[in-house]
């Protein structure tokens, strides 16, 4: 009873490891580490047979007869870890490999010496379970090479593992290696060790192999990506892809989908299977099936809507030609529809950016005479009207009126005259040549010019910071300045604060214009920038001012942010880089007042 119980052990193995072969030989038979994980485990399936056999033959003669016939399962292990190690590990491993064929010719050695003579097995013995293994000289020879090439396949493994830049698989380099050691020391003492000291227990060679392949099957499942389940790899390759793929027949029913095209049809995961995919897709793919190339397309949603697409597709054929299935790619094209929606509104704005320059010159030069004729009638009104003044009987209202009428002449077109200017600038990017100048000095600047413009009892608060000198235009950085600083003011009315800060952070120069006025709905903050686009009321401005801000801190490779909310201020922060190289006599500019609140 006992022995045929223990019996079980050998064929379990035996069942296991041919289960465990077959089941990865099928994952890729053309995976060379595929076959190598099938050699070795078949090889110990074939091992785990032969030794149920011999412990159920009648004569030791018979035993050993058997035994000796199993020796291609149990003498090739070495080689075949080497072999094994070599193909999984992602690291060319060239010295192993030159050596390999060495080691199976040695193996080979090994297996005739086992079949022709008593050196490797000499003898076997009764034992409770069966036979037991007598080892003949060169026995303990065979195992302590086999030893070292397994342990040589392990550690190579383990280091192979260790190179990779992702911890899934440095993890799985070392927690196999120390799974698959314990079933091949426990094999080793059994079957090898303590027989060479005539030590007799039950062999558990056979199912240490058997657990390798178990382990292998787990690392699969667990792990994902395997050199042994290139299958699994490509699924996750399908899932991870940004772009939907199906598999249709021929009918057009979709047979297989990835996530993606999941959520690009609009439904539930794995809802895309058994759809008509010709029903989401304007263009005919099947009729008959026929190859595309990123082709325009509209993809219908499940709920609707329709999105845009780029379709590529392929036929799967059999050798004969004929079509067998459909492959589709469908990539989701909303962001490129918008980019080129984008590039055809700024292409748009550069014509009108144009146009908008040349219409500036033209209307500029009369601007000016009027200008000149407005301001010379006014020179001459003046006395005349003073005389008239004093005439007995000539005082008369409308005098008053005309001279009200010549004011608002030249204050209307002292403000096209600004618009024009604002318009041309806007248009022209550059052109003043680049000097280092002292922020500072430019900001204090831009604001004795904007003083007329902020009401009074308007606080203005500096906090100027120690800044390097930028390499700029200057003119154009205090327009910069100028234009936010005016915003600020008229955000604010009487009473209100405007605070200018500059600072160094890092190689950037940062100036800080903030306000605690009204403030920006957060709808249009988005806008600020654009030209034309103002939230203030008809007739007070032009919405130039920030998009020339915004074209001349790009121009200088800087940047602006805007922080507001609606009811409590806005804040604009302006960062322009430092000059990279500023000459000794740049550093000794003077710099602007020191920091101080008070009125404008």
């Amino acid at each position: 009873m006992g022995n045929h119980l223990y019996l079980v052990v050998p064929l379990l193995a035996a069942m296991l490891a041919a289960g465990f072969g077959a089941a990865i030989l099928i994952i890729g038979p053309q995976q060379r580490p595929n076959r190598a994980s099938a050699a070795l485990l078949l090889g110990g399936s074939f091992w785990g047979a032969c030794e149920v056999l011999w412990n159920l033959a009648p004569e030791a003669g018979d035993a050993l007869w058997i035994h000796r016939l199993s020796a291609p399962g149990w003498v090739l292990i070495g080689p075949h870890a080497v072999n094994l190690a070599c193909n999984v590990s992602e690291v060319k491993l060239s010295r192993l490999q030159d050596w390999l064929l060495v080691f199976y010719a040695v193996g080979a050695v090994f297996v005739l010496a086992t079949w022709t003579s008593d050196a490797m097995l000499a003898a076997m013995t009764p034992a409770p379970w069966g036979w037991a293994l007598v080892p003949g000289p060169l026995f303990p020879v065979w195992f302590a090479g086999t030893a070292v090439l397994i342990a040589t396949a392990l550690v190579t493994w383990v280091r192979a593992h260790q190179l990779s830049r992702s911890a899934v698989d440095r993890n799985l380099g070392r927690r196999t290696a120390f799974l698959m050691t314990l079933p091949l020391v426990a094999g080793s003492f059994t079957d090898a060790i303590l027989p060479c000291f005539g030590i007799q227990l039950p062999r558990l060679g056979a199912l240490a192999l058997a657990t390798i392949g178990g382990l292998t099957i787990f690392a699969l499942k667990r792990y994902g990506f395997s050199m042994l389940d290139t299958a699994a790899f490509s699924r996750r390759v399908l899932r991870t892809l940004p772009d939907g793929v199906a598999l249709t027949s021929l009918n057009g029913r979709i047979r297989l989908a990835n996530a993606r095209m999941d959520e690009l049809l609009g439904c539930r995961p794995g809802g895309a299977l058994g759809l008509a995919l010709r029903e989401h897709l304007e263009l005919p793919l099947l009729d008959p099936p026929m190859e595309r190339r990123e082709e325009p397309s509209e993809l219908v949603q499940l709920p609707g809507g329709r999105i845009p697409v780029a379709v590529s597709a392929a036929p799967i054929t059999d050798e004969r030609g004929t079509p067998l299935a459909l492959v589709v790619v469908v990539r989701d094209q909303r962001e490129i529809a918008s980019l080129r929606l984008r590039l055809v509104t700024s292409s748009r704005m550069a014509a009108v950016g144009q146009l908008a320059a040349g219409i500036a010159h033209e209307i500029n030069n009369p601007l000016a005479f009027v200008r000149a004729n407005l301001g010379h009638l006014r020179r001459e009104w003046e006395p005349l009207a003073a005389d008239l003044a004093k005439g007995e009987g000539l005082a008369d209202p409308r005098v008053d009126e005309w001279g009200s009428v010549l004011e608002e002449s030249l204050e209307g077109v002292d403000r096209a005259v600004a618009i024009v200017r604002d318009i041309r600038d806007f248009s022209h990017a550059g052109g003043e040549a680049t000097e280092l100048a002292d922020v500072n000095a430019l900001v204090e600047a831009a604001l004795r010019v904007a003083a007329p413009q902020i009401a009074p009892g308007t606080r203005v608060e500096r906090a100027f910071g120690d800044v390097p000198p930028l390499l700029c235009g200057p003119q154009r950085l205090k327009q910069l300045f100028l234009n936010l600083i005016v915003n600020a003011a008229q955000a604010v009315g009487e009473g209100g604060c405007v605070g200018i800060a500059t600072a160094r952070e890092g190689e950037r120069a940062v100036v800080r214009v903030s306000d605690d006025g009204c403030g920006i709905e957060a709808h249009h903050l988005e806008r600020i920038f654009d030209p034309f686009f103002t939230t203030k009321p008809a007739g007070e401005g032009t919405g130039l001012g920030l998009a020339i801000s915004h074209e001349i801190a790009r121009s200088h490779g800087g940047e602006i942010h805007v922080e507001s909310e609606p009811g409590r201020g806005t804040t604009v922060r302006v960062e322009l880089p430092l000059a990279s190289r500023a000459p000794a006599e740049a550093r000794d500019v003077p710099s602007a007042a020191p920091a101080r609140p008070g009125p404008a």
